[in-house]
């Protein structure tokens, strides 16, 4: 049985193809359309699928789109619209629109695709919380869906034994974290739904400063529930992320490009301190009410956040926590497809996500003809991944492309820039000259996993990046370059069943320099999608301040200037 799913609906299109149970093939669409978190319909992702499988469209059985289009306007209308008029007005019209956007688009797919099976609408916390817990190691979890919206909902809570998922709690929109979270955001004169990130890391500058305003702006309640004091507010109107109450509070939203200052580094830090807190709320409801099961699964927008993620494992009451590489909506697909496959089939789970290398590959030949083509100089090398660890050892920032691409939106070592995690100025050179982008954004630390525990203090298996864990406090003079300001490090545990080859590169620099990690951050500069082909990662080698780039088997390095020569020395 062959399922094709789809995240198509919103930001980060997505496809996933599951054969008979198996994901084969998930590839974002941003990846192939080179537009980075688009909305737009994933034409191109299927089309990549269904040929990575040997498939036409006609022997696809369903089709799963993670939305509920009736369901989703009829809560729109009670929750966000109806209670707020006349405020949400615009709201109202532009619901209509989206909601019968959505109809058609469906329709659309069926006519451009020429697809007469069955379309299959999934709720979008539903297939949040299946691409967590269906893709996970565990046979019972609970699994948390925390999201800015989705079917009118922002959270929802899911007790999950074998492949049944039972909802057990539902939070409604307009009351999000993620929406508040994307409003402070937005005020800080970043792009909400798109640099929350940023967020997060600014927020481990601040201080308590306003820690009481944003407890006041969220009452949690029994039950894991929580409600926003919408007079804060304003994404529920259509009329703006936040409300006079807040401007007048904490002063007009910064212009993007002006100074950051220790005010909207405080503002950072108490939108993350209380998202941490409510998320700890809901969780240990959760746990109560699952029996006291040991593992948590974390999916949607909000799971991204890795400092909110470590909490939860360090000061929660699960054991265990899994988040799914791709725990955003892109991931939808593959919780859609893995749905309906179990629902269909009845058949109980033999794949989960041990690794995220779902994504394109190249061959040598490809390779070495995108080279070829741009009459680049380079050499060819017996072993990629020795190479690459001389390069690093001798201070050289690095392009590493090898292998299938990598999904969800960290790099894992298949689409990296790689570097020496022990020079002091290695982050800022980074950030300046490499990925042109702020001083304060941190990298993070790609590990041996047997080794983390010399140098991370609690650790746990993160082999996608979404934990932010502490560097032992004797060890962070020894990589600064990875140790963020508040002494963490947003680490990757790199096994040998996931990645061989990426494992050999770090063995290879830690036989070199004693240290079993390199500084890892994503294949591309600032702005653009990870590279997906030979020739993307050659343009950004050549347009970024890499040093070298090891791709495939073959090496390209860039020789740097000589030192200018000083005035002679007086002899006198």
């Amino acid at each position: 049985m062959n399922i094709l799913g789809l995240n198509c609906l919103a930001h980060d299109t997505a496809a996933a193809l599951v054969m008979d149970g198996q994901v084969v093939a998930f590839v974002e669409e941003e990846r192939l359309s080179r537009e980075k978190h688009t909305w737009k319909f994933p034409d191109l992702a299927i089309g990549w699928c269904l040929e990575t499988g040997g498939l036409e469209m006609a022997d696809i059985d369903v089709v799963t789109f993670d939305y509920r289009p009736a369901l989703d306007y009829a809560r729109g209308m009670a929750f966000d619209i109806l209670p707020h008029l006349p405020r949400s007005a615009k709201h109202w019209a532009k619901q209509t629109y989206v909601d019968g956007r959505h109809v058609w688009k469906a329709r659309d797919f069926r006519r451009r695709h020429g697809f007469h099976k069955e379309i299959r609408f999934l709720g979008h916390h539903d297939t949040h919380g299946a691409a967590a817990f269906l893709t996970s190691p565990y046979d019972r979890a609970v699994t948390l869906s925390i999201d800015r919206g989705g079917d009118y909902l922002s959270t929802a809570a899911f007790l999950c034994e074998g492949t049944s998922m039972r909802t057990i709690h539902q939070v409604r929109h307009p009351h999000s974290l993620g929406e508040l979270y994307s409003a402070v955001t937005w005020w800080l004169g970043f792009k909400p739904n798109y640099d929350e990130g940023k967020t997060m890391g600014l927020a481990s500058f601040g201080r308590p400063t306003y820690l009481d305003d944003f407890r006041s702006m969220v009452r949690l309640l029994d039950g894991g529930d929580f409600r926003i004091d919408l007079s804060w507010a304003g994404w529920h109107t259509e009329r703006g992320w936040v409300s006079p109450r807040f401007l007048t509070r904490f002063g007009p939203p910064r212009p993007p490009g002006e100074p950051l200052t220790a005010h909207h580094e405080d503002v950072a830090y108490g939108v993350q301190a209380v998202t941490e807190e409510v998320a700890l709320h809901l969780a240990r409801w959760a746990y109560r009410e699952s029996g006291g099961t040991k593992s948590l699964c974390l999916a949607g927008g909000v799971a991204l956040n890795s400092v909110m993620n470590a909490r939860l494992l360090v000061d929660g009451p699960f054991d265990e926590v899994f988040i799914p590489a791709p725990c955003g909506d892109a991931g939808n697909a593959i919780g859609g497809a893995l749905a309906a496959w179990h629902h269909d089939t009845g058949k109980p789970r033999d794949w989960q996500m041990e690794h995220a290398y779902l994504g394109p590959a190249f061959t040598d030949a490809q390779i070495r003809r995108a080279l070829d083509e741009r009459k680049l100089t380079y050499r060819e090398v017996a072993d990629p991944a020795d190479a690459a660890a001389e390069l690093l050892a001798r201070g050289r920032i690095t392009g590493w492309f090898q292998g299938r691409a990598e999904v969800g939106p960290r790099a894992l070592g298949n689409r990296s820039i790689l570097a020496d995690p022990r020079p002091d100025h290695m982050k800022d050179t980074i950030n300046a000259e490499v990925k042109h982008r702020e001083p304060f954004r941190p990298f993070a630390p790609s590990v041996l996993a047997e080794e983390a525990p010399q140098w991370f203090e609690p650790v746990a298996p993160s082999p996608f990046m979404l934990l932010c864990l502490p560097v032992r406090p004797e060890r962070q003079k020894e990589v600064p370059a990875i140790t963020h300001v508040d002494g963490t490090g947003r680490l990757q545990t790199v096994t040998e069943s996931a990645n061989p080859l990426f494992r050999r590169l770090i063995e290879s620099f830690h036989r070199r320099t004693g240290v079993p990690m390199v500084l890892n951050t994503s294949f591309n500069d600032q702005g653009e999608p990870i590279v997906s082909s030979p020739g993307e990662a050659v343009r950004t080698y050549f347009s970024t301040g890499l040093d070298a780039l090891v791709i495939g088997n073959y090496v390209l390095e860039k020789v740097r200037p000589a030192p200018t020569a000083g005035p002679p020395s007086d002899p006198g």
